[in-house]
Parts: C-alpha cells; sequence; structure tokens
C-alpha cells in the first residue's frame, strides 16, 4: 500500500480512531517519487507526510533506493521514524511473450551504487534508525512466474542465483562497516517453497 501525499490526510482522518484502539500499523509503505516516473518529493512535503504518518506507525518502508532517500532517511530520524530501505533488481533475461521478444534489465547495479553514497553521504544512516534493507521486491516472482523462468521452473538457477548474489553482496558491505540490521529478499511464498534455502540464507 502506497501512501502518497494526497492519501496523508485520509491517514490524519484514521489517525483519532487507530489512537482510541491504542493500536497502530507495523508499517506502511511510502512512495517519495512525485509521480511513477520519477521525481523527489521536497524535504518539507515528505516531513508533512510523515508527521501525519507517525501518528498511525513508527515506521516507513521504500522500495527502491536512488538520490530521494536520503531526505527520507533525514526526515524520518527528525520525526522519530524507522526506515525499511529497499534496492530495487531484477534478473537479467530475454524471453518471447505473446510473439514479441521482451528484455528484462537488473537494476541492481546501480541501486547498489546510490546505497553505497547514502552510506557515505548520510549521517541518519544508523543501525537504531534503520530497521532493515530488501535487495529485491519480487524479482523472483517476476522471473519465475511472470518472465523467462516460468517454463524452466526450479532447475533454472540463473533467477535464485542472481538475487542471492545480491544478497550476498549488500551484506558484505554493510557488515564491514559494523551496520548489523537485517538484510532480506522479498518475496511471495511460493518462491521461498520453490527455494527453501532462502530462508537460511536471509537474515
Amino acid at each position: 500500500m502506497k501512501v502518497p501525499s494526497s492519501l496523508a490526510i485520509a491517514t490524519a482522518l484514521a489517525a483519532s480512531s487507530v489512537a482510541e484502539l491504542d493500536a497502530k500499523f507495523y508499517g506502511i509503505n511510502y512512495d517519495f517519487r512525485t509521480s511513477q516516473w520519477g521525481g523527489c518529493k521536497s524535504s518539507h512535503t515528505i516531513g508533512d507526510d510523515f508527521n501525519i504518518l507517525r501518528r498511525v506507525t513508527s515506521s516507513v518502508r521504500i522500495y527502491g533506493t536512488d538520490d530521494c532517500a536520503k531526505r527520507l532517511i533525514d526526515a524520518a530520524r527528525n520525526i522519530g521514524l524507522n526506515v525499511w530501505l529497499g534496492l530495487w533488481s531484477e534478473v537479467n533475461a530475454t524471453f518471447v511473450r505473446d510473439g514479441r521478444e521482451q528484455k528484462v534489465v537488473d537494476s541492481f547495479p546501480s541501486q547498489y551504487d546510490a546505497l553505497k553514497k547514502l552510506v557515505k553521504e548520510t549521517e541518519s544512516f544508523k543501525n537504531d534508525n534503520i530497521l532493515g534493507i530488501q535487495v529485491s521486491s519480487e524479482a523472483l516472482y517476476r522471473y519465475y512466474v511472470k518472465g523467462a523462468g516460468n517454463t524452466t521452473g526450479s532447475g533454472d538457477r540463473h533467477g535464485i542465483n542472481t538475487v542471492l548474489g545480491h544478497l550476498k553482496t549488500v551484506r558484505s558491505y554493510l557488515r564491514d562497516l559494523n551496520l548489523t540490521f537485517p538484510v532480506v529478499i522479498s518475496d511471495i511464498m511460493d518462491m521461498y517453497t520453490m527455494f527453501p534455502e532462502l530462508y537460511d540464507e536471509v537474515d
């Protein structure tokens, strides 16, 4: 559930009822883009959104890491919210769908570079306010159900090896910097059933 600024007021209206029940959401997915094509919300807009969201949750999650993430982390820390980070990734593949060739290009290299820049330039990037990081969001689903792996199945290790490689790369980098929050792979349960080693690999 993404919560753009236009819906923040609706969240505020629900906040009083939630408070009366003495219950909060565990977390809310937050989109820091101004549109689906990109662009960063201003620090002021993010701060306004977070001031409302903190009434109903103590944490927000984002799906990707780019130049917008720094202002989001800083705003969250200033307001007292924790952040679950995401690195958007895919599995490189070329396949045919409906008679047309489809090509999927992995965005992990650029996302990983953005993460390293974020860690270096953001003083708020600390163990006490970053809850964790997922190195993909349903990348396995998109490969094995919607993409090239749909016909090859679990015997095709390209997808799982790619995503596990991303996981290990990110975790090694963070641990070298004494950043100890969990590093995980976010995907549908069918993928964990298909590849049960995921349970042992993620934090």
